[in-house]
C-alpha cells in the first residue's frame, strides 16, 4: 500500500513518478514490477480514484478478466457452457486468490494467461490471419509483462510451451 500510495500521489500531481526517494533510500518504480508503473489500467485507475478504490478495482477487473478468458478458452476446447463457467470460477478463485494480495502484479499477469492461450491457439491455426493474430499476441504479451514483471515471464513461458505443443504435437 505505501508503494501504491506514493505512485498514486505522483500521478495525481501530474507526473509519472518513476522514482520514490522516500523508500529504501530510493525506490525505482520502473525497474521493479511491484507497482506496474506503466501498466495502462494501473495508470488510469490510480490517476482517477483514491488508492484503496483503485486497488480494489484492479483486483475486481482482473478477476473478471481471468474468468471471462478462462470461460472462452474452455469453450474453445469444446467444453459445455456450464463446464466452461465452472472452469472460469475455478481458475479465478482457486488459482488467483491463492496468491497473497501483496502479489498484485502476479494476479494481473495471471489474468492474461487464458487470453494469451486463446491468441496462441488462433495464431497456430491455419484459418486466421497470422499477421493480425501475431500483433494481438504481441500486444497481450506486452500487457502481461507490464502487469506482472517476473510473473509475466512465467506466463510467457507457459504460452511458449503451449505454442510448441500446438505446433509439434497437434500440428
Amino acid at each position: 500500500l505505501p508503494q501504491h500510495s506514493t505512485y498514486a500521489a505522483g500521478l495525481k500531481a501530474g507526473s509519472l513518478s518513476l522514482w520514490s526517494p522516500l523508500q529504501y533510500g530510493g525506490y525505482p518504480w520502473l525497474a521493479t514490477g511491484a507497482v506496474a508503473a506503466l501498466y495502462p489500467p494501473n495508470l488510469i485507475l490510480h490517476a482517477l480514484f483514491p488508492v484503496n478504490t483503485a486497488l480494489a478495482a484492479l483486483v475486481l477487473l482482473h478477476l473478471l478478466w481471468a474468468a471471462a478468458g478462462t470461460y472462452l478458452l474452455a469453450r474453445k476446447w469444446s467444453a459445455s457452457p456450464p463446464l466452461a463457467a465452472a472452469a472460469g470460477v475455478a481458475f479465478t478463485l482457486g488459482g488467483l486468490l491463492l496468491l497473497p494480495i501483496a502479489e498484485l502484479g502476479g494476479w494481473m499477469a495471471a489474468a492474461w494467461l487464458p487470453w494469451l492461450l486463446i491468441l496462441t491457439d488462433r495464431l497456430c491455426s491455419r484459418s486466421s490471419s497470422a499477421l493480425r493474430e501475431a500483433g494481438l499476441l504481441a500486444l497481450t504479451i506486452g500487457l502481461a509483462r507490464l502487469a506482472g514483471g517476473d510473473t509475466g515471464r512465467v506466463v510467457l513461458l507457459g504460452v511458449v510451451a503451449y505454442g510448441l505443443y500446438l505446433l509439434l504435437v497437434r500440428k
